[in-house]
């Protein structure tokens, strides 16, 4: 997965340690791409793989953690903070960029 990524870092438009490594060209690198975008390039790549599904429902995600109410998951699981996105683009940062 690392050599993937680091050659996706190496055919971007955005290779600054700064930029995220799905960075958005709407955002010049300084942004990550939507999550609608992803949401539609993931399901054309799957569509184009023959799954017919990626992601789990969010109430079969409820189920599977036995939450009895959906606020519950929607509020542990629902959102990521921006700190924690950035803390976690820049660990996959460093091993990407790290030379192999």
């Amino acid at each position: 997965m690392l050599a993937i990524l680091r050659g996706w870092r190496e055919r971007s438009a955005f290779t600054n340690s700064e930029h995220f490594i799905f960075a958005s060209p709407v955002q010049i690198g300084r942004l990550p791409w939507s999550y609608p975008h992803v949401m539609r390039v993931l399901k054309a790549a799957a569509t184009r793989a023959g799954i017919d599904r990626i992601g789990t429902p969010i109430a079969l995600q409820q189920k599977l953690m036995r939450h009895s109410d959906i606020r519950t998951t929607m509020n542990i699981y629902g959102d990521v903070m921006p700190g924690e996105m950035r803390k976690a683009h820049d660990s996959l940062a460093q091993k990407v960029l790290k030379p192999a």
